[in-house]
């Protein structure tokens, strides 16, 4: 009968002092993940006469039930940025792709305010404009703009989404000229990436 014993190196050794070494377990290989933010930053990128105003942009940062308005008298909204999502990426991740969800509504069924723009920003580069030629409901519902292996025609690095520079620019028209109000509950992202 051979006797086991632990030595003072961890491995287990038998009644002749030999070795028997416990080999290290195999590292778990890469698996899909994803993480989701809302913006720690909101803006309004370009105040000016002929693009109507929104309020409570702040809104736009929590799934509340509480949206920012924007009254469309110009037909035209102001551009909205929404930065500093505060994403923790590790670096020897891979991008795969990107999620922008939008959850908003119109005041009126019957009137055709819909996206102009909805884009990624990251240093220097813009990315695919996903607007929808889709009329926003009556109700508040969510879009959903990307996919889990979509990077909106650029290329995406953990640095770059961690960045709090890296952004999404999101405008809205009314096409009708109906002089509706939009309301915007959240507007979060989602990073897919595997590691």
């Amino acid at each position: 009968m051979i006797k086991l014993r632990f030595g003072d190196d961890g491995n287990f050794k038998t009644g002749g002092g030999v070795n028997l070494s416990v080999p290290p377990a195999a590292a778990a290989p890469p698996s899909a993940q994803s993480a989701t933010r809302f913006a720690g930053s909101i803006n309004v990128e370009s105040p000016g006469t002929f693009l109507d105003d929104w309020d409570d942009i702040d809104f736009m940062g929590a799934a509340d039930d509480s949206p920012a308005t924007c009254a469309l008298t110009y037909f035209e909204s102001e551009i909205v940025t929404l930065s500093d999502f505060g994403f923790t990426i590790p670096p020897e991740a891979t991008i795969d792709g990107v999620v922008v969800t939008i959850r908003r509504s119109q005041s009126g069924a019957g009137s055709a305010c819909k996206d102009q723009t909805v884009q990624l920003y990251k240093s220097g580069v813009v990315g695919a404009n996903k607007a929808s030629a889709l009329n926003w409901p009556s109700f508040l519902a969510e879009a959903v703009y990307g996919g889990a292996s979509d990077l909106w025609g650029m290329t995406l690095t953990p640095s770059e989404v961690n960045d709090a520079a890296f952004r999404v620019k999101f405008k809205v028209v009314d096409d009708n000229g109906d002089g509706v109000t939009v309301y915007v509950d959240y507007i979060s992202v989602t990073v897919h990436y595997t590691a």
